[in-house]
């Protein structure tokens, strides 16, 4: 009985709500999205949240493979490393970035991890985080070798 009085309430107010991708306002200002959910209100699980990461990480990838005809050939952690760099600062953010895509594209990573150091992001914005990247970069070759048990 529950079950149906859900389905119910589900479909009238998916009907009344209507759907809409993009944050808006409502009549008294607050903010909503989706089917009328309140931004005030709403809370997500971890798993919620992880669910919309995943969704993001992998719209993000398929967006640097249509702009960049090389980042499907770099090395998983690098792939990783540019996509963390894209969902921090957008694809625009990431273009910025010339020399280090040059170093990336050229497989030369201390150089690209160099020029990511040699960067706003990682002297004022978000010096750990940019950091912690490029360590990820440089060490890729120490990386390589024990995955492969040099």
């Amino acid at each position: 009985m529950a079950s149906t009085s859900i389905k119910l309430a589900r479909d009238a107010l998916i009907q009344e709500e209507g759907f809409r991708p993009s944050v808006y306002q409502d009549q008294n200002g607050i903010d909503h999205i989706g089917y009328g959910f309140n931004l005030e209100a709403l809370q997500l699980t971890e798993y919620e949240a992880r669910g919309i990461l995943v969704r993001l990480i992998n719209e993000i990838s398929h967006e640097l493979a249509s702009k960049y005809d090389w980042f499907e050939t770099m090395p998983a952690p690098i792939k990783a490393v540019i996509v963390q760099m894209t969902y921090q600062m957008g694809v625009s953010g990431f273009d910025q970035f010339q020399e280090t895509i040059r170093h990336f594209q050229a497989h030369d990573w201390k150089a690209a991890a160099a020029e990511m150091r040699n960067s706003e992001w990682c002297r004022t914005q978000t010096p750990a985080r940019a950091e912690r990247l490029a360590r990820c970069v440089e060490s890729l070759p120490e990386l390589f070798g024990q995955l492969i048990g040099d």
